[in-house]
């Protein structure tokens, strides 16, 4: 069976291959970092004062954070292409992937505060990946 990071790390890859058709990935991504290590996982809370960007990792970004770390930790060469290229992607809250999960979670319209979530959410997992060397 493979683990959740294994999944991800796949959904990335399909999402990166064709994105159009494969947003559903993006939501099961999304959905990962959100309730991942969560209840009765202690690892949310030994996050401690970690920050991304200037602010504090929040308890409800730490699977984020900590799949990211997972992730970064069984990657080998090459396979981080597909995640840094759909990572360079969303460059801001207006970003086409998180549009796309906004029209998928039907929350397009006036939306600021889940927008800005989902933007935070990347750019934590993002946090892990950022001068990481994979092992050939």
């Amino acid at each position: 069976m493979a683990s959740v990071a294994a999944c991800i790390l796949l959904k990335f890859v399909s999402y990166n291959d064709r994105r159009a058709e494969r947003v559903r990935d993006l939501i099961d991504i999304v959905h990962c970092f959100e309730l991942y290590g969560s209840e009765p996982d202690p690892r949310r809370y030994e996050i401690g004062e970690l920050e991304v960007d200037g602010t504090p990792v929040s308890y409800d970004e730490a699977g984020a954070y900590l799949l990211g770390q997972e992730v970064a930790a069984l990657a080998r060469r090459g396979s981080l292409a597909p995640v840094r290229a759909v990572l360079a992607s969303i460059d801001d809250e207006y970003a086409w992937p998180i549009q796309q999960i906004l029209a998928e979670e039907k929350r397009v319209a006036y939306n600021d505060t889940r927008r800005l979530e989902l933007y935070r959410l990347f750019r934590v997992f993002s946090s892990r990946l950022q001068g990481f060397k994979a092992p050939s």
